[in-house]
């Protein structure tokens, strides 16, 4: 009979347990859908560390409890994503009162939000890479990221951000030793005959304040609350771009800020992850990080630029012609409108014909 009373008493504890931790990890789920606005069902379980199966059953709780509400992404393999309701912004302002979130006024929407929101990739791409940094599923230079600002809070506070920077990024992280990772991504082609839009981005504002006064400490102070009078070493540039294509684009308008500004140096602190063909889960997941210096990777865009132009059967046609037709390097190149120096990387690239 003693021992009655100590089996009810833990039955208790363990009940009060599960359910201290079903409110933690639906506390997890409201902070990271208020960080970023709104997130997929993966997105959500790699950010709070829990299984798929296991997020599963969270979000189905919070929807039937009215805190979070779901709508797959227009133009997806039926990726469906999340947002608050008012009653979920509610909890949320009451649970993390001394986040600063209440500044920001648009996590909660209507229903029908996502199915008009015209980039959706765009977002889905920048929530990916930030939360591969912030869980570490992405080594970036050994970075343990501090603090992170995801694009749904930046554009909340683009005002304050541009008059820091002179310009609004798409994400911006801060590692433990106060290093400022500043992320743009990259879905279209930049350039007047494109889309008539140029690239504008840090890396040209910052060019800018070292060319003419040695440093960048102004332009960044503050942006977080606690980096300040950083040295322009102490800022990395990543840009996610959705294609090859848009990764020569994006790589040829950086060299020509860094040679016009003479700032070559700043190419050590550039990096680039390219997406190829369009992907909604895991994104990164075995995707090489390419710095802008590394001579392998400018000579990837150069190579690339051939094949994006010339297929591999053209190449190896006009090859053929140089040891067929008994011209000169120089004479196929004009026939093909092409550079010797390329002609002689596709002979290269062939070289096994004979």
């Amino acid at each position: 009979m003693r021992d009655e009373p100590e089996s009810k008493r833990s039955f208790d504890e363990v009940k009060s347990d599960q359910k201290a931790v079903g409110e933690w990890n639906e506390n997890r789920v409201l902070f990271g859908i208020a960080k970023f606005g709104w997130l997929s069902m993966t997105q959500l379980s790699k950010l709070a560390d829990v299984s798929h199966g296991s997020m599963r059953h969270i979000v189905r709780r919070m929807e039937q409890a009215k805190y979070i509400w779901s709508e797959p992404l227009a133009n997806s393999p039926n990726v469906k994503c999340y947002a608050l309701t008012r009653k979920g912004t509610a909890r949320v302002k009451s649970v993390f009162s001394d986040t600063g979130f209440k500044k920001v006024e648009t996590y909660s929407q209507c229903r029908g939000f996502l199915s008009q929101f015209e980039h959706h990739y765009h977002r889905h791409l920048s929530n990916e890479l930030l939360i591969d940094l912030v869980t570490d599923n992405i080594n970036f230079q050994d970075y343990q990221i501090a603090h992170f600002m995801p694009e749904h809070e930046v554009q909340a506070k683009k005002n304050d951000i541009n008059t820091m920077m002179q310009c609004v990024p798409d994400a911006l992280a801060l590692t433990d030793e106060n290093r400022l990772i500043v992320i743009e991504i990259e879905n279209t082609l930049r350039g007047k005959s494109k889309n008539g839009t140029s690239l504008t981005h840090w890396l040209e504002v910052i060019a800018e304040r070292i060319e003419h006064h040695y440093e960048a400490s102004d332009s960044l102070r503050g942006v977080f609350g606690s980096l300040e009078n950083p040295n322009y070493e102490d800022v990395d540039q990543v840009f996610v771009c959705a294609s090859e294509q848009i990764f020569r684009n994006v790589w040829n308008k950086v060299q020509r800020i860094l040679l016009k500004t003479d700032c070559l140096s700043a190419g050590d602190n550039i990096s680039y992850f390219v997406v190829d063909g369009k992907k909604w889960h895991n994104i990164f997941e075995s995707h090489e990080l390419l710095s802008h210096s590394d001579p392998e990777v400018d000579e990837r865009v150069s190579a690339g630029a051939d094949r994006f132009t010339y297929p591999k059967a053209k190449r190896m046609q006009v090859v053929n012609e140089l040891y067929s037709l008994n011209l000169s390097r120089k004479a196929v190149a004009q026939r093909h409108n092409i550079s010797v120096s390329t002609l002689d990387r596709w002979k290269r690239e062939f070289n096994s014909i004979k």
